[in-house]
């Protein structure tokens, strides 16, 4: 059995009867992640303050780890990014598209999702939105949309409103067989949702780290498919964009083959440093069975307020399961009011569109996610 109060003293917020169940928003801090920011820190401080040795230890062993997380065939498929919308400007820049060609996305993605492939309008390519169908990805209507045109399919591997999860694997082999490439918003999925890139064959992954990997903010990662690291075209080019950067006056030299060509220049080292404590710790938690306590409180948390009325929004099913779990407000439903007095019960969810969304993470307990929903019900029989 997983057991949370193991992993509680990562956390000091819990000492505090503060009850975070945000974590589709953004992540408390483990411990041990800013004991190594500190230590990165602490290291410019003192000592010879020059030690990219060291900083490229730490970061080798974070680009190791990020590839475990998601069974990246290789750490050379792994770009450091400051986030999820930079990865997925490096794909929309880069990736080869002609006038017409068609772009295929969900309607309710996130913006990160959405603008960069926009950007794309000025070479005379179409965006087109799939039909709403309440936050879910079906795959017939998927085969529906597709037509000789269509050259990406950009999709969150989980939708941040509903927590829809989609069937990437059954979606890249559609997508494949029409010469498609699978572009991924992983990061409601990275950290929680376990993630096989290998096994899905999807072309790439981008994920910001301060979500549900716990990571600082301005750290994340991008994963590129072989096929798609050698379609790429460079857009940005920088001195650690080449194979040996520290030639300085060699501007003749090849530019580096593996994805890390992206990293164009000085990297967010501390917020590195923190990254690789997060990644860490989540590997030895084990994210298969972190994830089926997740899914066992999000069950908890659709019982109990499903019994009293409420209005589920989320696909519980098992295939498309995710650590969200969000309902409809009534229309009439102050939804600031709401929040205010759960904050001022230490309660802490979020509401996106007028739904009320719960994402709660490992280190969370059963008695966490009663108190929430208790505490909920007791604030719209008041309300």
């Amino acid at each position: 059995m997983f057991n949370p109060e193991i992993w509680r003293d990562e956390f000091p917020h819990t000492n505090e009867n503060s009850v975070y169940l945000n974590h589709a928003a953004i992540s408390p801090l483990p411990k041990g992640t800013t004991d190594l920011v500190k230590r990165s820190l602490k290291m410019r401080q003192s000592g010879s303050v020059e030690d990219f040795q060291k900083d490229d230890l730490m970061m080798e062993k974070t680009r190791i780890l990020a590839s475990k997380l998601i069974n990246a065939p290789s750490i050379h498929q792994i770009a450091f990014i400051p986030n999820t919308s930079h990865g997925l400007n490096i794909i929309a820049n880069g990736i080869p598209l002609k006038e017409n060609d068609e772009i295929l996305l969900h309607p309710f993605e996130f913006p990160t999702n959405v603008y960069p492939w926009m950007n794309q309008v000025k070479r005379k390519v179409k965006l087109k939105f799939l039909p709403e169908n309440d936050g879910r990805l079906p795959l017939h209507i998927v085969e529906q949309h597709i037509t000789p045109r269509t050259r990406i399919f950009a999709l969150s591997a989980v939708q941040f409103i509903s927590g829809f999860k989609a069937d990437l694997k059954a979606i890249t082999t559609l997508c494949h067989k029409h010469g498609i490439f699978v572009v991924v918003d992983g990061i409601q999925a990275a950290g929680c949702v376990p993630i096989d890139v290998k096994d899905s064959g999807i072309d790439a992954f981008c994920a910001g780290g301060h979500k549900w990997m716990m990571c600082p903010q301005g750290v994340g990662f991008l994963y590129l498919s072989e096929r798609l690291l050698t379609t790429l075209t460079q857009t940005e080019l920088g001195w650690l964009s080449v194979k040996e950067p520290w030639d300085f006056f060699n501007f003749s030299q090849e530019i580096k083959r593996s994805a890390s060509r992206f990293e164009c220049g000085m990297a967010n080292v501390p917020g590195l440093y923190g990254m690789c404590g997060s990644l860490d710790l989540l590997l030895k938690v084990n994210p298969n069975n972190a994830f089926e306590h997740i899914k066992k409180l999000g069950n908890i948390i659709a019982k109990e307020l499903t019994e009293v009325g409420f209005e589920l929004y989320t696909d519980i099913t098992d295939v498309h399961r995710s650590g969200i779990t969000t309902f409809t407000l009534p229309k009439y439903f102050d939804e600031t009011e709401l929040l205010n007095t759960l904050s001022s019960e230490k309660i802490y969810i979020s509401v996106r569109n007028h739904k009320l969304r719960f994402s709660p993470h490992f280190y969370n307990t059963e008695a966490d996610v009663y108190m929430a929903t208790d505490t909920v019900k007791n604030v719209f029989t008041v309300l």
